[in-house]
Formats: structure tokens, C-alpha cells, sequence
């Protein structure tokens, strides 16, 4: 006999529809790492400023753009994505941090 709480985390499993996937990306040493990833329509980038100085993590890709503007050391912010593409990612303060995310479905 199945317990209530194992029936309850089974209906859970079964009615609850998968979340997106995070992938982290650091920035340290005024770059980012990895410098290329992939992921899945509704999965996130998390980009985490490992850094001891400010970043401006924005991408400038049509149809893909984002911005996460002024980004302290030990912050971290997600940027979603809900359309498959490739895009660019800078940071505006930084001209020579570029990474490229490639999202498929």
C-alpha cells in the first residue's frame, strides 16, 4: 500500500509540466565561461558575475536582444529565452566579452 505522500509526489510528477533547464555562465577575469553553451527553448542562462568588477551583460541580436544593465560583483541574474536562434551576448562596459548562445527547440 502506497503512502499518501508518495501518491500525492507521484500525481505531482505526472501533472506538474517540466521546468526549463538553468545553465550557468560565470563572469571572471572580464570574460565569460564557458564562452559558447546551448540550450533549450525555456531553459535559462544564468549569468553570474563572479567578478570583482561591474558588468552590463546585454545582447544587441535581433529578435533575441536582452538587458541586464549594471550587474555587481556576486550578482547573478537569468535571462530566458522563447524562440529558437543564435545570438551575441556582450557586456557594454567591456567591448572585448563576447560568448555566443545558440537556443534550439
Amino acid at each position: 500500500m502506497r503512502s499518501a505522500v508518495g501518491v500525492i509526489c507521484a500525481a505531482l510528477m505526472v501533472t506538474t509540466p517540466a521546468a526549463g533547464a538553468d545553465v550557468v555562465v560565470v563572469q571572471r577575469n572580464k570574460t565569460f565561461a564557458p564562452s559558447e553553451v546551448q540550450v533549450k527553448v525555456g531553459d535559462r542562462v544564468v549569468f553570474a558575475n563572479e567578478d570583482e568588477v561591474t558588468h552590463n551583460v546585454y545582447s544587441p541580436t535581433p529578435g533575441l536582444e536582452f538587458q541586464i544593465r549594471s550587474q555587481q560583483p556576486g550578482q547573478s541574474d537569468a535571462v530566458s529565452f522563447s524562440k529558437p536562434g543564435a545570438l551575441e551576448v556582450r557586456c557594454a562596459i567591456h567591448p572585448k566579452m563576447t560568448m555566443r548562445v545558440t537556443v534550439t527547440r
